[in-house]
């Protein structure tokens, strides 16, 4: 914890917000049901936890209001979800697109921030495939079909979802 208290002192006379994860939670849970399989309580060991870790970085002179704990063999649970928004809102917005784009869609939390990329891009792409003027055959609108296609496939790797919703999706917009 001392070379994490020394880094953590740098960042903040920095003036650069650093982020506290307390990993491997999942494990400490189970641990704790191993040794008292009659009194374990998740939300007490949670607790516990969460407050142990607090005292150990107050105790070190640390004060953050990014604390979170998670556990990677359960991402679904604890503050995962938390951690995510969290790393996303902290960047700057220049990097802020690449990074969530780059994220897995592992839960809600990634998903709903990539939606929010996503959404703010398909109006970019209408404009251009409106401007386009590519003629669509049996149709009396226009619109450029390639590129259409293009931001369906990007949508269908971003959101792991099946391309028959996104094409819903869009199609609803035009």
């Amino acid at each position: 914890m001392s070379s994490s208290c020394w880094l953590a002192k740098q960042f903040d006379d920095l003036g650069t917000p650093v982020i506290y994860v307390r990993t491997k939670v999942d494990e400490s849970v189970d641990q704790d049901e191993k040794c008292h399989p009659h009194t374990h309580n998740k939300s007490r060991c949670l607790q516990r936890l969460r407050k142990t870790t607090l005292t150990s970085l107050s105790d070190n002179a640390i004060h953050t209001k990014f604390f979170y704990m998670i556990g990677g063999g359960k991402p679904l649970e604890y503050d995962f979800a938390d951690l995510v928004t969290a790393m996303v809102d902290q960047l700057k917005p220049e990097k802020r697109e690449a990074f969530t784009l780059s994220m897995i869609p592992i839960n809600s939390a990634v998903i709903s921030k990539k939606w929010e990329i996503l959404n703010s891009r398909i109006w970019v792409i209408a404009c251009a495939s409106a401007a386009s003027g590519a003629p669509v055959s049996r149709c009396e609108s226009k619109a450029e079909i390639d590129l259409i296609l293009e931001e369906v496939r990007f949508y269908r790797k971003q959101l792991g979802a099946q391309v028959c919703n996104v094409l819903r999706y869009l199609f609803r917009i035009f």
